[in-house]
């Protein structure tokens, strides 16, 4: 339903970050990742960050990772950033 979702969003020229339920990743800098909409993490180091979105992955790579944010929508994440990647 996501993909479908998107679609019509785009038909109808409506930004996707404006919908529900899609991964949203605000990078600022190399060291601030503030992400929304996530499921969950699972996976948590220093230097690797891999968290759910239902049926996509995103992982974040990097070094001295902290978790400075969790709720329920909403993880701020400090450390240097290398890349992040989406399955």
């Amino acid at each position: 339903m996501g993909q479908r979702l998107e679609s019509a969003a785009a038909f109808f020229d409506i930004p996707a970050e404006t919908l529900p339920n899609v991964p949203k990743l605000t990078i600022t800098g190399n060291n601030c990742v503030q992400i929304e909409n996530h499921k969950g993490i699972q996976f948590f180091s220093s230097e690797l960050i891999e968290l759910s979105f239902g049926r996509q992955v995103v992982r974040l790579r990097g070094s001295a990772f902290v978790l400075e944010l969790i709720t329920p929508e909403e993880l701020r994440i400090k450390g240097r950033l290398i890349s992040a990647e989406l399955d």
